[in-house]
């Protein structure tokens, strides 16, 4: 039943979603070349990991274990690449026969949807409206297809709206505005060029803080290179930050516009760049995506005065919104912000084996 990875995945794997989302104007499709080359014998993942692969009528299924992934310390497995028309049971008999397969391998859990590492996609949204760039997408009847099979959901995640952006902007600036980031750190704008000199770096601080998420297992460099480098372009420098102590790369921000109107438009994603195209949106909305501090410097209120940074960047600017995008339910940054306004849902799902 394990996935060979010098096999090539059946034709009918990637004709699923294009059923699944056939009438659905947002969905932009997948990178099938990406996937084959995850699925193949050159991903390390393989090195240890073990993958399975079904279909059946219009759904499909994989599964991971890997001994490095683990859910607050219980051995666990992990499902992805899920498309489904929602037929219950197809669904049935290919997670019946997943966990099964899961059982076999030691997992007492089985969660997702997560493909391959929380590196890659996963999550599945839980509530509607166009999606942002970078945000899961799914149908509307994937949490009543997961509930049915008996998943409950085991971590939530949200992306805050604060609308009217004009009414919570001197809100959100009063609430960190009493934050600096201290005159012994070195501040550095992300700009195309820093972001290239500084990627080493950031690859080894992002995989220090995010080693701590549920069910992390690391990357190499060159498959974070291949998956992040790109961002270099869409990055806005006027909230953006990297902060140094000294040479030490110890916290970052990375925000960008959300230039998926551009893309539906009919412009290549990897054919935008900031300094570009950020004129072309006629509502320009900033995208909070993902802030980090290293864990021996958070105590330096970092994340308050980057956060603050960042407003004043998109009041600059002239954003129309601002989305602080996918944060984990009781992280640390989500306790910062005591206002209530708008958010849209997120959640992986898990049951036990």
């Amino acid at each position: 039943m394990n996935w060979n990875p010098e096999a090539d995945i059946p034709d009918q794997f990637f004709e699923i979603p294009k059923v699944v989302y056939r009438d659905d104007p947002w969905y932009r499709g997948e990178n099938s070349s990406q996937i084959r080359q995850l699925f193949g014998s050159d991903h390390d993942f393989f090195v240890e990991g073990k993958a399975v692969l079904m279909t059946q009528d219009n759904t499909r299924l994989a599964g991971f274990w890997h001994p490095q992934q683990r859910l607050e310390g219980k051995a666990a497995a992990y499902f992805g690449f899920w498309e489904t028309d929602g037929n219950l049971d197809s669904n049935c008999d290919l997670f019946q026969q997943l966990k099964s397969w899961a059982r076999s391998l030691g997992a007492s859990t089985l969660i997702g949807p997560i493909d391959f590492s929380t590196y890659y996609r996963n999550r599945t949204r839980l509530t509607g409206g166009r999606p942002f760039l970078g945000e899961p997408y799914n149908p509307g009847y994937y949490a009543s297809v997961l509930s049915s099979l008996g998943f409950r959901i085991a971590l939530y995640y949200t992306t805050a709206i604060p609308k009217p952006w004009w009414l919570y902007r001197p809100l959100l600036l009063r609430k960190f505005g009493a934050y600096a980031i201290p005159d012994s750190f070195r501040v550095e704008p992300i700009t195309v060029e820093s972001f290239e000199r500084n990627f080493n770096e950031f690859y080894r601080l992002t995989d220090g803080i995010f080693s701590e998420n549920p069910g992390y297992r690391a990357i190499t460099f060159d498959k974070f290179k291949a998956t992040y480098f790109s961002y270099r372009h869409l990055l806005c420098s006027e909230s953006s930050q990297f902060v140094f102590d000294g040479d030490r790369l110890v916290a970052f921000s990375l925000c960008m516009p959300d230039f998926l109107p551009l893309v539906y438009r009919g412009t290549p994603l990897q054919d935008i760049r900031f300094e570009t195209h950020f004129s072309l949106l006629s509502r320009p909305i900033l995208l909070a995506k993902t802030f980090g501090v290293d864990k021996d410097y958070r105590k330096h209120g970092l994340y308050n005065a980057m956060m603050h940074h960042s407003i004043l960047g998109a009041k600059r600017l002239k954003y129309k919104d601002m989305f602080g995008c996918l944060v984990r339910q009781g992280n640390y940054s989500n306790s910062r912000v005591k206002l209530k306004y708008p958010i849209r849902k997120y959640a992986l799902f898990g049951i036990d084996l």
